[in-house]
């Protein structure tokens, strides 16, 4: 008689025992759920094309225009104002590009400018004056940007990262808008990836490489009339570039200038350009609004 309420009681048990079993199988499935779901919504690294000084980009609108420069080390990185000093260096006496050659070659090929005209935004018929407002200058530091290749009669865009010391056309808004190794059309790079990967870096570039030192450039406030740059050639220096010129009207300083403006050019002894020097650039017409 005495043995059934133990009966019961051990039954009783088992049932408790089980629901906590299922109860806690439950929770592991629960718990091991929320760990596949956030291992699916983890980030895949982008893959960027790694375009190393003095290489050749893919499928290139033309040949090189332009001179890059090696040995020059990245310096700090994240997204920088087009205005800001440094940002930007050049060589004296040295122009990092041949923007009328550019805009010939360009005139030359009215398939090609009409697409390199339609990545830039504006008509064909604009090529020579918007050249004519860019400046010739280097990348002090790795920057990434949107290059275009020119294949099957169409300029195609693919994220690229820029070394440090190629040669570039930047805007007045200090954005790149042209490469000088191969003439190719530059646009921003949008939206920026957190993280990348990018392939094909010679060993002499990975060696030196700093993620955290990766540019992304957006354009400054207002039309710049000029650039401060540091001098590729002597660490402490600065060139002050007038913006659409190509080194013919540099000044240099081994001091900050004072704030830009139209009245407050610094006096300083301007650089002479070399006797060799680029074609002539186009004539440069007004300066449009601010882009997006």
């Amino acid at each position: 008689m005495t043995s059934r309420p133990r009966q019961a009681t051990s039954y009783r048990a088992r049932i408790a025992g089980t629901a906590l079993l299922t109860t806690c199988a439950l929770t592991v499935t629960a718990t091991t759920g929320c760990g596949l779901a956030m291992r699916k919504t983890t980030q895949k690294a982008a893959q960027v094309v790694a375009e190393a000084v003095l290489g050749e980009s893919v499928s290139r609108f033309f040949d090189s225009v332009g001179q890059d420069r090696r040995g020059m080390r990245s310096q700090d990185g994240g997204s920088t104002s087009g205005d800001t000093p440094g940002l930007y260096a050049a060589v004296p006496d040295v122009p990092a590009c041949d923007r009328g050659r550019l805009a010939g070659l360009l005139a030359q090929d009215p398939g090609k400018a009409a697409e390199w005209a339609r990545v830039e935004g504006i008509a064909p018929a604009e090529i020579p004056a918007f050249l004519g407002r860019t400046t010739p200058v280097l990348l002090a530091s790795d920057t990434l940007v949107r290059n275009h290749r020119f294949e099957n009669g169409t300029a195609a865009g693919y994220p690229a990262l820029l070394q440090a010391g190629t040669a570039v056309l930047v805007d007045p808004w200090g954005r790149p808008v042209a490469k000088c190794g191969c003439g190719n059309p530059l646009t921003r790079l949008a939206p920026v990836p957190d993280r990348f990967e990018a392939p094909g870096m010679t060993a002499e570039w990975r060696a030196v490489y700093r993620r955290s030192s990766v540019v992304s450039v957006t354009a400054a406030g207002a039309p710049q009339t000029r650039f401060r740059l540091d001098d590729a050639t002597a660490p402490g220096r600065e060139i002050v570039r007038p913006t659409g010129t190509g080194g013919e009207s540099d000044t240099t300083s081994t001091e900050p200038p004072p704030a830009a403006g139209p009245d407050k050019t610094p006096d300083k002894t301007p650089i002479t350009t070399p006797s060799n020097s680029s074609t002539k650039p186009p004539t440069p017409g007004p300066t449009p609004t601010r882009p997006a």
